[in-house]
């Protein structure tokens, strides 16, 4: 081991590769909910769209991150000159609205995910309210990200006196953060309360969508770390590692419901419903339901669809006898 002290502090290497990891993690998640949701449903919808632009912020911020590696950031600030103070304080200042704006464009793909769910009107107006926080808090914690400080060094908050208070900043951001985080899960838990499956299919996609709740767990050990920590003097590299592990963590829980185990655990009640043929008194299919109708109208009609048509064929088998005569093309039963 290195006997130089400068040698021993240097953290950079470490936040590098835990940056980018984490981020081959987050595009490899992506890539298997994109893969298994087109070939369940056969289409790519706005939630998608939403998660593909979040990686793109995602690998802006990752870049920004690693830009401030290479000028010191994981060293010891005593030990680094002014300049290279400077410029990692304008990365981290690009760095910052990415962040920012990856985490609301997940939420906002989370939200649009949980319209296509119910058409109840209560959980529509909570869905709109959720997406009008992740707006405004959105917005505003960037807003105030690029003024926190005075012009025209707006990114100088290191012996800065002329600056917002930093820690309230982030208080206010990690809150509502978290919070949206603990309202998406509270309005999944009302919506699959409705669902009409067996409580072994619920429990099962339960506890994919509570996986949310990791991503707040998160946000309360980042702000714990950031509100401690004295960038004159810390080294430490764990509020930089927890604010890419949040967004990764974001981005996995995100797709978890998407991954082929939950998938077939609605395929039956949801997804199948939305995209089958269901045969009725007639004979005849009806047709494909449009891919835009609720799922749980779907849901809720997959009951008494299925039980009317096992009910329609065994009382065309309960009146069939062997002098009947020979069923014609109109009166053919549906396949079973």
């Amino acid at each position: 081991m290195s006997d130089d002290p400068e040698a021993q502090t240097d953290q950079s290497t470490v936040i590098q590769i835990i940056t980018w990891f984490l981020f081959v993690v987050a595009i490899f998640s992506v890539c298997v909910r994109l893969g298994t949701k087109y070939i369940t449903t056969r289409t790519l919808r706005r939630d998608d769209l939403f998660i593909i632009v979040a990686q793109v912020f995602l690998l802006g911020q990752c870049i920004a991150v690693s830009n401030a590696t290479s000028q010191g950031l994981g060293k010891a600030w005593d030990t680094l000159p002014d300049s290279s103070i400077s410029r990692i304080l304008k990365v981290e200042y690009a760095a910052t609205p990415l962040f920012i704006l990856t985490l609301a464009l997940i939420k906002w793909s989370l939200s649009v995910f949980i319209q296509t769910l119910t058409p109840d009107n209560l959980h529509n107006r909570l869905n709109f309210g959720l997406r009008l926080t992740v707006v405004v808090w959105a917005l505003t914690s960037i807003l105030i990200s690029l003024f926190q400080c005075q012009l025209p060094t707006p990114w100088q908050y290191v012996d800065n006196e002329r600056c917002i208070d930093r820690r309230a900043w982030w208080t206010y951001v990690a809150t509502l953060n978290a919070g949206t985080e603990c309202f998406t899960v509270c309005l999944y838990l009302m919506i699959l309360y409705t669902i009409r499956v067996s409580w072994m299919r619920k429990t099962l996609v339960l506890l994919a969508f509570s996986a949310r709740l990791l991503v707040a767990a998160a946000i309360v050990v980042q702000l714990i770390f950031f509100r401690r920590k004295d960038r004159t003097s810390d080294n430490t590299p764990i509020p930089t590692i927890l604010n890419q592990a949040i967004l990764a963590i974001s981005v996995v829980t995100a797709c978890v419901p998407y991954l082929r185990p939950f998938m077939e655990s609605l395929e039956a009640d949801v997804i199948h419903v939305a995209g089958s043929l269901i045969p009725d008194e007639e004979g005849f299919h009806r047709d494909r339901p449009s891919p835009d109708r609720h799922l749980l109208n779907n849901i809720s009609g997959s009951t008494a669809n299925n039980t009317y048509s096992q009910n329609s064929i065994s009382q065309r088998k309960d009146s069939a006898t062997p002098s009947a005569r020979p069923l014609t093309s109109s009166t053919c039963l549906p396949p079973t």
